[in-house]
């Protein structure tokens, strides 16, 4: 029987190839979204009715991808310096007493300095780490941590740090992506049987081009953007890579909830039921709506700096949340 060949044309293949070469993993796989992605990773990894760690701030939609993939979706606290808290993750684990089967940690400005912690957290209870590097349009923090998770996912939607003409990108290991290609391909494996459940979806060529192009300038970008301000970051007030599309203050300013509350990401998309009732059950009775819009919220921002240290090896320069 003829093998199925996957890519409707070139444009879909050169995506993955550079997605592999820059993930530094073993294979990519272009999605028509992120949340498509995440459908199916949560599918192929998760166990229906165990929980999945998400840190609070997360998207709305992986709330309701989760959900769709019968797992169950547990919003898990952000330190003061937007990481993952592993205490609010300990105490949910022992609250619910459910098993967790999937952690999706999602570093949020360019930076992961708790992904050690996490890795090992998962290694140790041998639950499936899958990163969500959306909003951490950085190469490096891409190669240090898509080789050592199951999976990393980023996005092109417009509005994204990476936003182009939408679609998304899943790098893994490669039996793992072969799985998403699969559930991508309506089931099908590449000799075009039909081996599971899955549904019929590919990324249109043009926004396979589109987010190729965006990927590449990303990482020119990053290059640059290193090599011209080394120097003055050391003096630097705010801190932003380029390409961050929703506010130049995104990375300086963490906007906190007025009264008992945690650090909250500025993401109007944050409006859905769903986030609403995780805002309640974490927070209590706040006096405002939560997230009503974006200039309401940045009335009660707080500065937090970013600090620049210069390490002896290459010159390389890391933000830290102060």
């Amino acid at each position: 029987m003829q093998e199925m060949v996957y890519y409707e044309n070139d444009e879909h293949h050169l995506l993955e190839t550079l997605g592999t070469s820059l993930f530094h993993t073993e294979d990519a796989v272009a999605t028509v979204s992120a949340a498509a992605g995440l459908l199916a990773l949560a599918c192929h990894l998760g166990r229906p009715g165990t929980l999945a760690l998400v840190p609070g701030w997360i998207c709305s939609e992986v709330f309701h991808v989760l959900i769709l993939a019968g797992l169950r979706p547990s919003p898990v606290d952000v330190e003061k310096d937007f990481t993952m808290s592993l205490q609010a993750a300990e105490r949910i684990s022992a609250k619910v007493g459910a098993e967790i089967s999937l952690v999706v940690y999602a570093p949020f400005g360019g930076h992961a300095p708790d992904f050690e912690d996490w890795l090992k957290w998962a290694q140790q209870r041998q639950v499936t780490l899958i990163a969500d590097l959306v909003q951490s349009p950085d190469l490096e923090v891409w190669q240090k941590i898509a080789p050592r998770v199951t999976a990393a996912i980023t996005s092109f939607r417009s509005g994204k740090p990476l936003g182009a003409s939408g679609g998304g990108l899943i790098a893994g290991r490669q039996m793992v992506i072969e799985a998403a290609r699969t559930f991508f391909n309506a089931g099908r494996d590449r000799r075009g049987r039909k081996v599971s459940l899955g549904v019929n979806l590919s990324l249109a060529a043009e926004a396979a081009e589109a987010a190729r192009r965006r990927l590449a300038r990303q990482v020119q970008l990053c290059t640059e953007w290193r090599a011209l301000t080394r120097k003055k970051l050391l003096a630097a007030e705010a801190w932003c890579l380029p390409g961050w599309t929703q506010s130049s203050r995104a990375l300086s300013k963490i906007p906190c909830l007025q009264g008992p509350g945690r650090p909250l990401n500025p993401d109007a998309t944050y409006r859905s039921s769903v986030w609403r009732q995780a805002v309640r059950e974490r927070f209590g009775a706040v006096a405002d709506e939560p997230l009503p819009n974006l200039e309401a919220l940045y009335e009660k921002i707080r500065v937090i700096y970013i600090n620049v240290e210069q390490r002896d090896s290459g010159g390389y320069c890391e933000g830290k949340l102060l």
